[in-house]
């Protein structure tokens, strides 16, 4: 602020020295006191432009800071909106690697028993394969009948 308004008097400054210098060059119509005019007036165009400049570059930094400092606020806040979703995708994920192990578990026995009753139903095959054979033949028939 200070800067600004030093910029602010230096300009008026250097117009009031311009209109000084134009009535005087106006009044006297030397060409010392335009070269002298020219060269305060370029002189404290380029101090001010100087000094602009400057402040400029102190504001932009100032907002820059600021921008760095909101940023890692936002990212903070967004942290910790997600701490809470990033627990219970934990959890969820603890719990499916329960459910796939139950799972795993369940289908081994499942296939356990599948592979008993094919054995079962192998060995029933083979037995009534031997009981016709055996029905077949007249002599086995005819005791199996006695028996009956």
């Amino acid at each position: 602020m200070l800067t600004a308004l030093l910029v602010l008097v230096a300009l008026v400054a250097g117009l009031v020295l311009g209109a000084w210098l134009a009535t005087r060059r106006a009044h006297a119509g030397s060409a010392a006191l335009r070269d002298a005019f020219t060269a305060v007036s370029t002189q404290a165009l380029r101090e001010n432009n100087e000094a602009f400049l400057a402040l400029a570059g102190e504001r932009l930094a100032t907002q820059e800071q600021g921008a760095q400092a909101a940023h890692a606020h936002r990212d903070q806040a967004v942290a910790a909106l997600l701490a809470p979703v990033q627990e219970s995708l934990r959890r969820v994920d603890e719990q499916l690697g329960a459910i796939e192990s139950s799972r795993q578990r369940a289908y081994g026995g499942l296939l356990e028993q599948v592979e008993g009753m094919r054995r079962a139903q192998a060995d029933l095959r083979k037995e009534t394969a031997q009981l016709v054979t055996a029905l077949r033949a007249p002599q086995t028939r005819g005791r199996w009948g006695e028996l009956q």
